[in-house]
């Protein structure tokens, strides 16, 4: 049948008119979707859904195909309107945005707008919506430690964009609005947000650049961690109770963040694709040792004084987390008079310049691959970390750091390097080849480093 000719009767009209026909007392509502369906601006359906008030009704259910477009007759049912208007299904856009196009009485139509107005009224709840965004981390977190055990890529992948979608859906509550359309992007829905998670919006992108599930995996860890984030700062007055995740230790222990030094709750990504931590805004004290849940790595202190304080230079380097793998230099002082080993991380007046280039090699291979590159930068704190793996367990010599210092003045880098010495390094060529030694460029001293490890 020719639903669209010229002379006969348009697809709403044919569908309200068999309704009336063959289901008068069966179906209660027939609902389009404005500026979707009703006015041809969307997918170029004429309708979205009918609500059965019956058994019977659900026959009128099918998919009816023109011209190449199929218009899904669909029943919603009032079950899972009623979903939509507590925010617990992803087509909420059908009842908040929906147009009745035929009712079988005043009351069904009612009945229709009361859940309307209670979508309307749930969505500016700030106690409301903190709690459904809640749930939806609690789902997210539930599935990334699934996915930790996950081998297949299609299913990982699968995973991150499900995690991303849930989390996404939270800060769409947390803005008062919600899922406009099914096919809409993630970027277009996240655009009309005012509030969102920091680098929300690069790491979409970023899942979709992803080539391997390491890399999924870590994208997917940064993407819960921006958006706990985010929820905690949302927590309504009315809520006694502190933020915290409903899911069990188990699922939450990659979140932890046991010292201030490597707070993983504020990782960002530069220019180049590399992620790093950016310097604390508070002034962490630390005493020579990084300790964080699902870390592996080499360590490496450097204690000297200089201009009437004690100076520590301490590096890091190996796997962080459960799929990242990075390194990092840090600059910290204290008074010479203090006898208490807890060095403050350096001022941005007492800050060095360091850089650094990492890679990691495969001993059975005998091949090592570049990692990334950070700074030149003056920094009390430079880090960077990229997707990956150790190639054999918990062997934290495959990460070297080729690195820089550049020092104020000579004094201050001479008294660095009779420490440097001593520590295990030695004069020479330094590159990823040839590790363990350092040479000296007027007030430069750069270095390569990948055996030694002060915390073996």
């Amino acid at each position: 049948m020719n639903y669209t000719t010229e002379r006969g009767p348009k697809l709403t009209e044919w569908v309200i008119n068999k309704i009336k026909r063959d289901y008068p007392g069966d179906v209660a509502l027939l609902v389009g979707v404005a500026h979707k369906s009703t006015d041809g601006s969307g997918h170029g359906e004429c309708f979205d859904c009918y609500v059965s008030a019956t058994e019977r009704g659900r026959e009128l259910g099918r998919e009816i195909k023109i011209g190449g477009v199929n218009h899904d007759l669909f029943d919603c049912g009032w079950e899972r309107l009623e979903r939509m208007a507590n925010l617990r299904d992803g087509a909420a856009f059908l009842v908040i945005d929906g147009e009745i196009l035929y009712s079988r009485c005043p009351e069904d139509a009612a009945r229709f707008e009361a859940l309307r107005q209670k979508q309307k009224d749930n969505l500016v709840d700030p106690r409301f919506v903190y709690r459904r965004a809640l749930e939806l981390l609690d789902d997210a977190m539930n599935l990334y430690r699934n996915m930790m055990f996950e081998e297949r890529p299609h299913q990982v992948r699968l995973a991150a964009g499900y995690i991303y979608h849930y989390l996404l859906t939270a800060v769409l509550f947390l803005n008062g609005t919600y899922w406009t359309a099914h096919w809409r992007g993630n970027l277009a829905q996240l655009a009309r947000c005012k509030e969102k998670p920091e680098q929300f919006k690069a790491y979409c992108r970023a899942l979709l650049a992803a080539k391997s599930t390491n890399e999924l995996r870590s994208i997917a860890h940064l993407v819960i961690q921006a958006a706990r984030t985010f929820i905690a700062a949302h927590k309504p007055e009315s809520e006694k109770d502190e933020f915290r995740s409903t899911t069990t230790t188990a699922s939450t222990t990659h979140f932890k963040n046991v010292d201030p030094p490597l707070k993983l709750l504020e990782y960002k990504m530069d220019e180049n694709g590399i992620f790093y931590i950016p310097r604390p805004t508070w002034t962490p004290k630390f005493v020579g040792q990084n300790a964080m849940v699902y870390v592996v790595y080499g360590s490496v202190r450097v204690k000297f004084q200089y201009g009437q304080k004690d100076w520590l230079i301490h590096m890091w380097k190996g796997r962080y987390g459960l799929v990242m793998l990075g390194s990092e230099i840090c600059v910290a002082t204290k008074p010479s008079t203090q006898k208490a080993e807890e060095y403050i991380i350096a001022t941005p007046e007492e800050a060095l310049a360091f850089k650094m280039d990492v890679y990691q090699k495969n001993f059975s291979a005998d091949k090592t691959k570049y990692l990334f590159t950070r700074g030149p930068e003056s920094a009390g704190w430079l880090n960077g970390f990229v997707p990956g793996s150790f190639y054999e367990d918990n062997k934290k010599s495959e990460i070297i750091m080729v690195g820089s210092i550049e020092f104020p003045e000579e004094e201050m880098l001479r008294a660095f390097e009779a420490s440097f010495a001593k520590a295990g390094f030695r004069k020479g060529t330094p590159s990823q080849r040839n590790p363990e030694t350092y040479a000296i460029h007027e007030n430069t001293l750069t270095f390569s480093w990948q055996y030694i490890d002060q915390d073996a």
